[in-house]
């Protein structure tokens, strides 16, 4: 049968035409070639005896190669990996930079100190009051209150400066924990 003898679907009778869009394919339509009908009686069905195994079955067989199975598996973790580990040090590179930078101001009464969490290494930039005996954190509301008397130009800078904080902060975080993402995925 000739696909060329089909009616089109805006042909088809008894069809009415809506408003809905048609598709417009850009081919037509192909009818395959069938197989040939194929005669099962001179073909040999000896079943392969269920002690042997895989590696003997498949060297019998023609054009069939050892395959390893597990070839594909890892689909580049290590690289990820690695690259999860390249993107936290290059935020712990940049929250280096930024506390030497607010320690380099001259009139400096604040200064970002590099906080280490020991049981996982994790880093992160918070403030300290500097010239005091009580040289602890503090928050950045807290700070903002010691911010006012300082030259506008130096606020703005401590703004955008803790700007930047807390962008790095969460990076670190959001970073780490792809890191540790794919640490879990090698070590399964």
């Amino acid at each position: 049968m000739d696909c060329d003898s089909f009616p089109s679907p805006l042909e088809q009778p008894g069809r009415e035409s809506t408003d809905a869009p048609v598709a417009v394919f850009p081919f037509r339509p192909v009818r395959l070639p069938s197989l040939p009908a194929m005669s099962l009686s001179g073909m040999d069905f000896v079943a392969p005896d269920p002690s042997s195994t895989s590696a003997d079955i498949a060297s019998g067989l023609a054009g069939q190669h050892h395959v390893d199975r597990k070839a594909f598996k890892g689909r580049g973790d290590r690289r990820r990996l690695l690259k999860a580990q390249a993107a936290v040090d290059q935020v712990h590179q940049d929250m280096r930079r930024l506390a030497v930078a607010t320690k380099s101001i001259k009139a400096k009464r604040f200064y970002l100190a590099i906080h280490t969490r020991g049981s996982t290494g994790q880093l992160s930039l918070r403030w300290r009051r500097a010239g005091t005996t009580n040289t602890s954190h503090i928050a950045w509301n807290e700070l903002e209150d010691f911010l006012s008397p300082l030259p506008s130009d130096l606020v703005q800078w401590y703004q955008t400066v803790n700007e930047m904080v807390t962008s790095l902060n969460a990076q670190e975080k959001h970073n780490r924990s792809i890191l540790r993402h794919f640490t879990e995925l090698i070590q399964r």
